[in-house]
């Protein structure tokens, strides 16, 4: 839709600019340039700005849906009824739910930027400045997992940041398990395998194989 709109602002600047000879035009073609500059940067400013053109709501839902290449933690919408004990937190929560997996999926960025301690559920809400209660709701209604596979799961991202900088070109897999925080390798392999499909060996090799078709191409 962006390059739509900017083709056919351009196309018409270049069919006015031709077609519009002679005084008779020159001060509508005036007029037409001091406009067409506004709008321009009207569309310039909405371009950087696309909530203009969502809604906070909706642009926080399409930044919060993983990728093919990620490992699917959050849900676009609620998952089952709202059992009696947690109604008074939806209440709480309502409208917010975005702005909180947004929140969470900011902090899990820079945690895994330094990936040197798992937090537990009250620190992860004193940092995002949430009440636990809220992150509570969310993971149990907007969540593929329970907090503690949550936690699992970052072990396993790091681990798959780490094999696609090159990690395993030169250190061992046992390296690689105590890297993200796991105390032995065989329960590192079940969780990797578990949320990738493939064993830290099979995801080095598959990476290489996509890199390999990407320099043919």
């Amino acid at each position: 839709m962006y390059g739509i709109l900017v083709l056919s602002y351009l196309f018409a600047n270049y069919i006015f600019l031709t077609y519009s000879t002679g005084t008779v035009n020159n001060i509508l073609t005036q007029f037409y340039n001091a406009t067409s500059l506004i709008w321009f940067f009207v569309v310039l400013y909405i371009l950087k700005n696309p909530v203009i053109l969502y809604g906070e709501q909706l642009l926080l839902e399409k930044i919060n849906t993983a990728t093919s290449e990620e490992v699917a933690i959050w849900r676009n919408k609620k998952k089952g009824n709202t059992e009696e004990e947690d109604l008074e937190v939806e209440k709480k929560v309502k409208g917010k739910v975005e702005e909180i997996i947004f929140a969470l999926k900011k902090q899990e960025k820079e945690l895994l930027q330094d990936f040197q301690w798992l937090p537990t559920l009250k620190e992860l809400a004193f940092k995002i400045d949430y009440p636990q209660s809220h992150l509570k709701y969310v993971f149990k209604y907007y969540s593929y997992c329970t907090f503690g596979e949550y936690q699992n799961i970052l072990k396993v991202k790091y681990a798959m940041k780490l094999i696609q900088s090159g990690y395993l070109d030169t250190r061992t897999i046992d390296s690689l398990a105590i890297k993200c925080l796991y105390t032995n390798r065989s329960t590192f392999y079940k969780n990797f395998k578990k949320q990738t499909g493939y064993s830290p060996t099979e995801y080095q090799e598959a990476l290489a194989t996509i890199s390999v078709k990407d320099s043919i191409l």
